[in-house]
């Protein structure tokens, strides 16, 4: 009879600590930092839109098929790099501070001029510290290199 007291004791532990856990999240509204935090009136219009890459560190791009990103609310990110397409998360704290997650992507090979822009544009994407709107336009940067997109 003791065991079963003890082990009924343990469930009740294990149960009451999943309990205060899921309440302490649920309360700060975090999601193991997946939640967007942003000053909204900066990004009115960012989101679900799809942004077409117009130049790369203020270089035209011309390619057959344009490459082009889409932010959603939720905190995704994915799109289209020229020959592949990508997705990801991603967490907009303010303009000069943005957090992208792991990106994943498709494997095709592509020939020339699109590959190469691909690799430029995927090369900042995956180190974007920060974007900003300006007019119609979005701007992602890596501290170092710009993509600079329209709609």
């Amino acid at each position: 009879m003791c065991l079963i007291k003890k082990v009924s004791v343990f469930f009740v532990c294990v149960f009451l600590s999943i309990q205060a856990g899921c309440q302490s999240k649920a309360q700060t509204g975090s999601d193991n930092g997946n939640a967007m935090k942003m000053n909204a009136s900066s990004f009115d219009g960012l989101y679900d839109q799809k942004w077409l890459l117009q130049k790369i560190d203020h270089q035209t791009i011309e390619i057959t098929h344009p490459a082009y990103l889409t932010i959603s609310s939720n905190g995704e990110i994915k799109g289209f790099a020229g020959c592949n397409r990508f997705f990801g998360k991603i967490i907009i704290q303010s303009d000069k501070q943005t957090v992208i997650g792991p990106l994943g992507a498709t494997r095709k090979m592509c020939q020339g001029e699109v590959m190469h822009v691909e690799d430029q544009f995927m090369a900042v994407l995956r180190k974007m510290i920060g974007l900003q709107r300006e007019n119609m336009n979005l701007i992602v940067s890596d501290g170092t290199h710009q993509l600079f997109f329209g709609l």
